[in-house]
């Protein structure tokens, strides 16, 4: 800008994953997540990615994009914010992460003995909730 006038403009595009991944949404009893993953994949490793205070599904999708388009298949996890989960963060059951694991462990592409999850920020404090009781996967990052 000089003054009032734009004299130059650039645009940026930022893309979260690659062309060949693909994504499908799936809705379980106590959650609703997105799949990433690329058709091509046999036995490959897994993530669920669980965002934080914010809930809803963006945030997650977001790192699930990215990490997908890495070699992961990668689940983006809504436990609260959308219509037919809980409003608030408030008595969030474990249970939504016990049944994104299921999912996972039965999706014919996916490595069962190689599933992780990310949690950031809340969503950290509840991967913490869940695995101190079910402790059932390999990785954990916090």
């Amino acid at each position: 800008m000089q003054g009032n006038t734009v004299i130059a403009e650039r645009t940026f595009t930022r893309h979260y994953m690659s062309l060949q991944i693909s994504h499908q949404d799936i809705y379980g009893k106590h959650f609703q997540v997105r799949l990433f993953y690329d058709k091509k994949a046999i036995k490959t490793p897994a993530l669920i990615i669980v965002s934080g205070s914010e809930g809803r599904i963006e945030k997650a999708q977001n790192i699930a994009q990215l990490l997908s388009s890495r070699g992961y298949i990668c689940l983006a996890i809504a436990y609260f914010g959308l219509e037919g989960l809980p409003k608030h963060l408030k008595r969030i059951p474990l249970e939504c992460l016990v049944e994104a694991k299921s999912y996972l462990r039965q999706y014919p592409q996916v490595d069962s003995e190689r599933i992780g999850i990310y949690g950031r920020s809340k969503g950290a404090e509840l991967v913490l909730a869940e695995e101190s009781i079910f402790n059932d996967v390999q990785n954990a990052w916090y």
